[in-house]
């Protein structure tokens, strides 16, 4: 989210500067639009840099607008963005050698053309989630790429930079052989701007919303609908002990579609009379809708991480003991335990770490239950299929606590173990 934060910023900062008529306010807005793309790149490496360049990069060579280049204050914005990001750079790779070929070989390089952590997934992998991510505005893209594409000769045109902005980002994650939906965050404020503008442009131009928006709004409310025949789905995943969390959510999920619908429906019957009222009517129904949902989502986000079992175990776990994660690598029990573990046999997105602090890694599930047998304070976590999977080779555990998804368990000897 820093990132995108940053880079979003980055583009507004341009194009402020590309649209203003004054010296002094546009460089001061492209000095600024530098400012956040060191501040983009110190949050996430180099992409902070490179999605701005080959973004102006395609804007140039679709328009052949050649003269952006000279506005963009490349020298003093170049020192600038060095000023910014290179201390951090020189200070952590003096202290950490390694630092430098991790990150810009490992962490850029290879894991843009390799499969790296098995983050892999097909060209098509950001397509549903770029409909699902801009609901429920996904309608009015192709209108707006339109729109944007026939005002593409102007000096300057900001619509066809944001298109340049998204078809970039959506095209360059969509050939990188490492995939998470998290990627594409950053276009998503693009396209808003986008069909914000080609929103405005239809309001301009007539005096009642358009048929298609009419039939859109009628369309989200029958979704809406919909959406009561598969509440009995929400629940098929619970495990046994979040089933009464599953049963609370779906009563978020009602509230959340009974406003889609009213909202909706309200919108529909204001297109014909108050085009800003639908639009807002609409926008707002969706917005609560996702707060609705949202919100409701934290009795899930409980009982599916480790917090409520860390809360029942913490007190009696020693503060000096080694804990083992066994083929597990699970982001919300270290947090809430506030200790690391020691990975064994699959150090997953730790790699690295493993590789600089080897003791803090067991490569086999073998070499695991030799230190643990030889370990009389040991703890470990795993997940109840590996359990009982140990538990068949009578590997001496003693279980300190378990929800549905993990077990605790210690050397039987630890509790007479100082």
């Amino acid at each position: 989210m820093g990132l995108s934060a940053f880079l979003v910023e980055a583009l507004c900062s341009v194009l402020l500067a590309q649209t203003s008529h004054n010296k002094s306010t546009r460089r001061n807005w492209m000095w600024t639009c530098w400012a956040f793309m060191a501040l983009a790149t110190l949050s996430k490496g180099l992409i902070g840099a490179a999605i701005p360049v080959m973004v102006l990069i395609a804007y140039s060579m679709s328009t052949w607008d050649w003269k952006i280049w000279a506005r963009l204050r490349l020298f003093s914005g170049t020192i600038l963005f060095l000023a910014i990001t290179a201390p951090w750079f020189v200070l952590v790779a003096q202290r950490n050698p390694e630092f430098l070929e991790f990150f810009f070989i490992h962490e850029h390089l290879q894991r843009f053309t390799q499969d790296a952590h098995s983050r892999t997934g097909p060209i098509y992998y950001f397509v549903p989630l770029l409909l699902i991510g801009l609901l429920p505005w996904a309608l009015q893209i192709p209108g707006s790429i339109v729109q944007a594409w026939s005002e593409r000769r102007r000096e300057f045109s900001s619509g066809w930079l944001l298109v340049c902005w998204f078809v970039v980002i959506f095209a360059f994650f969509s050939v990188s052989r490492s995939k998470l939906p998290g990627y594409i965050i950053p276009i998503f404020p693009a396209l808003a701007l986008l069909i914000g503008n080609r929103l405005d442009q239809l309001l301009a131009h007539t005096n009642s919303m358009e048929l298609p928006w009419k039939l859109q709004t009628i369309g989200f409310a029958i979704l809406g609908c919909i959406g009561f025949f598969f509440l009995s789905d929400i629940s098929r995943q619970a495990r046994p002990d979040e089933i009464e969390a599953y049963a609370q959510y779906t009563i978020w999920v009602i509230g959340a579609l009974a406003t889609l619908i009213s909202f909706s429906l309200f919108a529909a019957w204001q297109s014909q009379r108050n085009g800003i009222q639908s639009i807002v009517s609409f926008a707002c129904g969706f917005f609560l809708c996702a707060i609705i949902a949202g919100t409701g989502h934290e009795t899930l986000g409980r009982a599916v991480s480790g917090i409520d079992l860390v809360n029942r175990v913490k007190a009696s776990i020693p503060e000096k003991v080694n804990f083992y994660s066994v083929r597990l690598l699970d982001h919300t029990l270290p947090f809430y335990l506030g200790r690391t573990m020691i990975m064994v046999e699959s150090p997953d997105e730790l790699e690295f770490g493993v590789n600089q602090e080897p003791e803090l890694w067991m490569p086999t599930l073998d070499a695991f239950i030799a230190r643990w047998k030889e370990d009389p304070t040991a703890y470990a976590l795993m997940v109840p299929e590996q359990y009982v999977a140990l538990q068949e080779i009578n590997l001496p555990m003693q279980v300190v606590g378990r929800d549905s998804r993990r077990v605790i368990v210690k050397h039987p000897d630890a509790s007479n173990a100082k």
